[in-house]
């Protein structure tokens, strides 16, 4: 068997779960792949921060050149969330011929033309399945969907922390409590905004739009309003009417152009949207042969994002 080394870059909740199940099902993954797989290098911004927890100390490193530039990497996993030093990182490892895995969808959708131009200028796969919809294979199956159809619209619930607080108040707690609960159960940071104000939720559908239209939808063209002014009352009128509040993300192709949105929506109780609870995102994708096709699992968490990471990884490393 030939040797795949693996450079991991953030090892917080999905670094670490990404490791902990690659770990686990070694022996099937090595069988599928042909090779022997090693992580070679494992970046942190601290190394004395971490509890390795029987994991070798020496693999640890907090200077990251000594990842993206180790000519015996093969493929960067990037699980940081970070949009700086690692943005320059992964461009550092593209051009030494480095195959990259993301699940950052703020730096996917900053620079999503930028990176997909010097990944196919380098000749490596630039694969993001985990920066959309958790453990949902949504990206990787919108290639597919395209050969045979044209896309007219995508609605979706994306963000698994803002429908985690909605079906928390429908319950009766006040919005505070559920963030709270929220963050407490993983689902939100401990800076929310990104997810309350619908910022996360409109990256992932500038991303989702962009493979599904085949043309750029840029975040400052979606329409943005998150979820923090969304009342009790208009929660509890909406279930009367047998309807529900979720955020969604929406965007359909028009004779104008692209009609894109993310806000406060009622969809029916009985829905696919109105059917997911706590941290369950779907995406629907209205297509003019298919019909419409519903991708639905879960939203969030350390383990769903590492299964669809390392989805991307079987993909590269099968070929």
């Amino acid at each position: 068997m030939a040797l795949l080394n693996i450079g991991i870059l953030g090892f917080g909740t999905v670094g670490k779960a990404t490791f902990e199940i690659l770990q686990e099902r070694i022996d099937v993954i090595e069988a599928s792949v042909g090779d022997e797989i090693i992580v070679k290098k494992i970046f942190v911004r601290n190394k004395n921060k971490h509890n390795y927890d029987n994991i070798d100390a020496n693999l640890f490193t907090d200077v990251i050149s000594e990842v993206v530039e180790d000519d015996s990497v093969d493929i960067i996993i990037e699980a940081t969330g970070d949009v700086g030093v690692v943005y320059e990182g992964i461009k550092v490892a593209i051009a030494n011929g480095k195959h990259i895995i993301t699940a950052n969808k703020e730096m996917v959708s900053r620079h999503f033309e930028e990176l997909n131009q010097l990944a196919n200028k380098h000749d490596i796969q630039l694969k993001y399945e985990a920066a959309v919809g958790g453990a949902i294979p949504i990206l990787c199956q919108i290639p597919k969907i395209r050969e045979l159809n044209e896309i007219v619209e995508i609605n979706g619930v994306l963000n698994g922390t803002c429908n985690f607080i909605l079906s928390a108040m429908e319950k009766g707690m006040d919005y505070n409590k559920a963030l709270l609960d929220a963050q407490q159960a993983g689902f939100a940071e401990a800076d929310p905004t990104a997810d309350v104000e619908a910022y996360d939720t409109v990256r992932k559908l500038r991303i989702l739009a962009t493979l599904a239209f085949g043309v750029k939808v840029a975040e400052d063209e979606i329409t943005r309003e998150g979820i923090i002014n969304v009342s009790k009352k208009e929660i509890d009128t909406s279930k009367k009417n047998g309807m529900r509040i979720k955020l969604v993300a929406h965007a359909k192709k028009t004779k104008d152009g692209i009609e894109a949105f993310v806000k406060p929506t009622e969809v029916e109780i009985n829905s696919v949207l109105g059917g997911l609870e706590d941290g369950e995102n779907a995406v629907s994708v209205v297509c003019d042969n298919a019909g419409e096709l519903v991708f639905k699992g879960k939203g969030a968490g350390g383990r769903p994002t590492a299964f669809s990471i390392l989805s991307d990884f079987l993909a590269i490393a099968c070929k």
